[in-house]
């Protein structure tokens, strides 16, 4: 999660200049970046770290249901952009992160559940944001 929110800061606070008018046909030129650990795991996988996380018994709580119809079966984020226009690297070892971001939600409880007793999920509607609010 440190990572990832350290990755989010970098690209707010980039110095990144005008879009250039050729980004209307390339898109690489968009000042876009997909952040990534390069770490790639299973659904499955990610699922068991957190039950684990938890305290739970993967074999209790895990149920295995059919995929759904045009079901993805991998998903790939190529975090090169920001590595090399921003210099964004993970530092953080991917394999104890999960664990300490369940470890931050157990510790923020009520953070979490005040916010799912006033607005009943814990979804943030970025359409409900005054544009003159955005990015304070």
């Amino acid at each position: 999660m440190t990572d990832h929110c350290a990755a989010v800061h970098r690209v707010l606070h980039a110095e990144l200049g005008p879009t250039p008018p050729q980004a209307a046909t390339d898109p690489a030129l968009l000042p876009i970046f997909d952040i990534s650990a390069r770490h790639e795991v299973t659904n499955l996988d990610m699922v068991h770290r957190v039950v684990t996380a938890l305290g739970l018994d993967p074999a209790e709580w895990i149920e295995r249901i059919p995929d759904r119809p045009n079901h993805d079966r991998r998903y790939l984020i190529n975090p090169e952009k920001a590595e090399t226009r921003l210099g964004r690297r993970p530092v953080h070892d991917f394999d104890s992160a999960p664990a300490e971001t369940v470890g931050w939600y157990v510790e923020h409880r009520a953070w979490w559940e005040r916010i799912l007793e006033e607005k009943g999920e814990l979804g943030f509607d970025w359409g409900a944001v005054s544009p003159a609010t955005r990015g304070h």
